[in-house]
């Protein structure tokens, strides 16, 4: 009985401190990261495939290290919420080609 508890108290101690964790990445929301690009950030693609960011008052996807658009979207950045404006000005790093449809789908809808 007494090696039970010893096992209860530590899977318990292992799911609170993986759920502090996942608590802290989710609050910090690093850089506008979301909690997709943590999640690959955590499993290991420690750079960014590509970055989305403003260019000539478009949207555009940047293979990351170039300044030249690899795609320029037909989207206008002023037409985007002030939230995703602020993002953008900074850059948002895409670690997937999965995250990166997704989120071309998301801005262009």
């Amino acid at each position: 009985m007494h090696k039970s508890r010893k096992i209860f108290a530590a899977v318990t101690a292992a799911a609170a401190v993986l759920s502090a964790v996942i608590i802290a990445l989710t609050a910090a929301g690093e850089g506008g990261q979301d909690a997709q690009s943590r999640l690959n950030i955590m499993s290991g693609a420690t750079q960014p495939l590509y970055v989305m960011k403003e260019y000539n008052g478009y949207l555009a996807v940047f293979e990351y290290g170039s300044d030249t658009p690899k795609e320029v979207l037909s989207v206008l950045i002023t037409d985007l919420p002030e939230y995703d404006q602020r993002e953008l000005s900074r850059g948002l790093a895409i670690y997937s080609e999965q995250e990166l449809q997704q989120r071309i789908e998301d801005y262009d809808s």
